[in-house]
């Protein structure tokens, strides 16, 4: 292997060159010169300066720390989660709404909102499912829908197919959605 050879720049020049090319990969960590050497390495233990050379003025001042490090990550996992859980019970009613359709709004990918859910002991499907149920529930307890059909409350809050309705229903609450509407008919005001 070739021994490294020295640069035959001139002084001014090669400081330049190496500062440049420290600040430039990562602009916030702090600088220690060794003008005798003609190089600059990084200090963690130093401060950022006002003094810096002049030559660092064309340099962007150091970004703010980013979400990353002023939240946890399991923070910033839990708003994301509380993100993309906004969206479902926003869109919940289509039919055609999918991980794929979420996970680009959101700008992640299938297997990270997969993830975001696993955590909670659920999945993405799951999730949706509860929140169309628990809205086809409301409606079918409140007056105003008393005359429409559970076959339309259930297409109305996102399923496509009836019988899947009917199965999920009975399996979440005990009991059919003819049911639980006589029930809500029953009860007193």
């Amino acid at each position: 292997m070739a021994p490294a050879r020295r640069l035959d720049w001139p002084e001014a020049s090669r400081s330049r060159f190496v500062n440049r090319l420290l600040h430039s990969r990562d602009p916030g960590v702090p600088t220690r010169r060794y003008d005798h050497h003609m190089q600059t390495i990084p200090d963690p233990q130093l401060k950022l300066s006002t003094d810096d050379p002049p030559e660092h003025d064309h340099l962007p001042p150091a970004s703010p720390p980013g979400p990353a490090k002023l939240l946890g990550s399991r923070d910033i996992r839990a708003a994301r989660l509380e993100a993309i859980k906004a969206d479902i019970d926003e869109n919940a009613v289509r039919t055609a709404l999918s991980i794929g359709d979420v996970a680009a709004r959101h700008g992640v990918s299938v297997r990270r909102i997969r993830r975001l859910f696993e955590g909670t002991g659920t999945t993405f499907s799951a999730y949706i499912r509860e929140q169309r149920l628990l809205a086809a529930r409301r409606m079918l307890t409140d007056p105003q829908y008393d005359q429409r059909a559970i076959g339309a409350i259930a297409f109305d809050v996102g399923f496509g197919d009836l019988s899947y309705f009917n199965r999920v229903f009975r399996q979440r609450f005990g009991a059919t959605p003819s049911e639980i509407r006589a029930a809500a008919r029953e009860e007193p005001e």
